[in-house]
Parts: structure tokens; C-alpha cells; sequence
């Protein structure tokens, strides 16, 4: 299940390196390594992929926070790896009943730990792009 929701976005993985990769193929750094006899393959492989990969790895961070949530909400409803199994969406699931007699702490901690894994990862992705514009004088 995890491998589903992973792969789900990966069109869009394959687009932003595409379009990365295109976006610095008129750089001079690509420029000067075509210029100085490099054959178009290494050009790719070692200068253009390189400095491609930022990007997708801000991307994946963000992405990443939004797998552990729809994980998370799926262990809630009962659909996630399988029940029984320790995983944060299953023990808020488990932890519901006692809510009413008082003992909040077995749905708060896993919540909490969704929610600031999700934020941590979301902000690291997010402070990597912010790195990468400014990196590039926008």
C-alpha cells in the first residue's frame, strides 16, 4: 500500500527532471563541457543530472509529508498496511474509544507524530526550493 501512494506522483518526478534538465541544457556550464569536446551522453550524466537533482529532492520531501498523512489516514479507516500491525493511523484508530473515558494521550502522540514528521518534512522541502531560488538570483 505504501508502494501505491509512492508511486502515484511519479509522473511527476519524471516531468520536473525533464524540465530541469531541459531548463539547464543552455547553461554555461553544459555549454563549455559540449565546447570542450564532451559527447552529449556525458554532458547528461555528469553535468546536466547533477545539477538537476535539488529539485526533486525538495519535491520528494514535500511529497514525502504527504505519503506519511494519506498512510496515516488510511491506518485510520482501517484500510492501511494491516490491522493489528503498529502504525500511527491504526493506533488513533484504537485510541478513539478511550477519548471518552478520559485517556487522550493513546490518539494524541501518534497524531502528534504525524503531524510534526509531516511538517518537518514539508519545511525541508520547502527551505530547499526557497535555497534553490535564491541559489539562482530570483
Amino acid at each position: 500500500m505504501i508502494f501505491v501512494v509512492a508511486v502515484i506522483p511519479l509522473p511527476d518526478y519524471v516531468r520536473l527532471a525533464r524540465a530541469e534538465v531541459l531548463t539547464k541544457k543552455n547553461w554555461q556550464f553544459a555549454e563549455a563541457a559540449r565546447m570542450i569536446g564532451r559527447s552529449p551522453r556525458s554532458v547528461l550524466f555528469r553535468h546536466l543530472v547533477p545539477n538537476s537533482t535539488r529539485p526533486l529532492f525538495a519535491y520528494a520531501a514535500i511529497n514525502a509529508s504527504w505519503v506519511i498523512s494519506t498512510v496515516g489516514a488510511l491506518g485510520f479507516l482501517g484500510l492501511g498496511i494491516q490491522p493489528g500491525s503498529v502504525e500511527w493511523g491504526s493506533m488513533i484508530s484504537g485510541g478513539e474509544t478511550g477519548i471518552v473515558s478520559g485517556q487522550w494521550w493513546i490518539s494524541f502522540f501518534p497524531g502528534a507524530a504525524i503531524f510534526l514528521l509531516a511538517a518537518a518534512l514539508h519545511l525541508i522541502g520547502d527551505g530547499m526550493s526557497d535555497d534553490d531560488l535564491v541559489r539562482r538570483g530570483s
